[in-house]
């Protein structure tokens, strides 16, 4: 058994290496400068859904943020989609773990408004068990949690998991957990059975990007710096990856917001903005706060954004999020107007 694995892990490394060889040096050239905070877990309690917590800042803006989790043990990480809160903070639920569940794994994954991935390291919470419930798991329990893989198929049922739960697959376009090696993460000390492990997880892997296998993915990254990437994860590193633009003449779906008028744009005005690409329905927030919903275009009335005094801030970021829970901001410079009327 030993032997196996060290011929199996050899392997892994020989391909690790032949495929770095093949990789450009830009694709990994000046990484994103991302911060992710997470807000700790000290413990969980069974069959009470958990929220999860972390800052995200980037100047370029943020596209996305996700919670990849698994009970410990199981093979593959699934995500749910996490939405901004307050300030540079995003929040996410987790569904409840089962009384069998003992400790779950986590990672957050953010993507900036230039495609750029930054993953965290993996995060252990534990059951505690006899303990008060706490204020991180005083949510709701309505409602279904919808919760996403990057496999090709996602699975009839979650493992550790007992709550009201909506499994799918996240389309190629948004294999981004993929991109930094989470779908080939491996427990390399768990004995003889680390080999057999390593090898599912590259079936798994090729599995899920089939469709990209030999050309540039639909995220613009071409598979060959994928698995170079999940490979060095695999290793032991970490990865943050620049994603690559798709170039040549195919069309771009990625979730877009627009500008319908022109600047400058003043206070107590309105400012007309539009989406394209990603899945309908849309939401459109400003400062996070929803302003309107359905339709591809929207009207954002400034003099929401008036002040005790009467004034606006200096600028307002419009963010737009699409049926498949994915983002695009922009940031619109506010005027100040000294013809305005203070609302009632």
């Amino acid at each position: 058994m030993k032997r196996f694995r060290s011929n199996s892990l050899a392997q892994i490394l020989a391909l690790i290496a032949a495929v770095l060889i093949a990789v450009p040096l830009n694709t990994f050239a000046q990484g994103p400068a991302t911060q992710i905070k997470p807000l700790p877990l000290e413990y969980f309690v069974s069959e009470h859904r958990i929220k999860v917590s972390a800052d995200v800042a980037d100047e370029a803006g943020i596209k996305l943020v996700r919670c990849y989790f698994r009970a410990a043990g199981q093979a593959d990480y699934v995500f749910v989609q996490m939405d901004p809160a307050k300030g540079n903070t995003y929040e996410g639920i987790l569904p409840k773990p089962d009384t069998d569940t003992q400790t779950l794994e986590y990672i957050f994954l953010a993507v900036n408004q230039k495609d750029q991935v930054v993953k965290t390291e993996i995060f252990k919470v534990e059951k505690g068990e006899g303990k008060e419930v706490p204020e991180w798991q005083k949510v709701t329990s309505e409602g279904e949690i919808r919760v996403s893989t990057e496999l090709a198929k996602a699975p009839e049922t979650l493992p550790g998991f007992k709550d009201s739960i909506t499994l799918d697959a996240v389309e190629s376009a948004g294999r981004f957990g993929t991109a930094v090696g989470i779908y080939l993460l491996i427990d390399t000390g768990s004995g003889g059975s680390a080999a057999p492990a390593a090898e599912e997880k590259i079936q798994r892997f090729q599995e899920a990007n089939k469709a990209s296998v030999g050309k540039e993915s639909a995220s613009g990254l071409s598979t060959k710096a994928i698995v170079a990437i999940a490979a060095g994860v695999v290793a032991g590193g970490g990865a943050i990856v620049a994603l690559a633009d798709n170039g040549g003449d195919e069309d771009s779906d990625d979730l877009a917001i627009e500008l319908s008028d022109s600047p400058p744009f003043y206070c107590g005005g309105s400012i007309r903005f539009s989406a394209s690409g990603g899945k309908e329905p849309y939401k459109f927030l400003a400062n996070n706060e929803v302003f309107a919903e359905g339709g591809n275009t929207a009207v954002f009335e400034t003099e929401t954004l008036f002040n005790a005094t009467g004034k606006c801030p200096d600028k307002v970021e419009i963010r737009v999020t699409d049926g498949n829970g994915d983002n695009a901001s922009k940031f619109v410079e506010i005027q100040p107007n000294v013809n305005i009327t203070l609302p009632q």
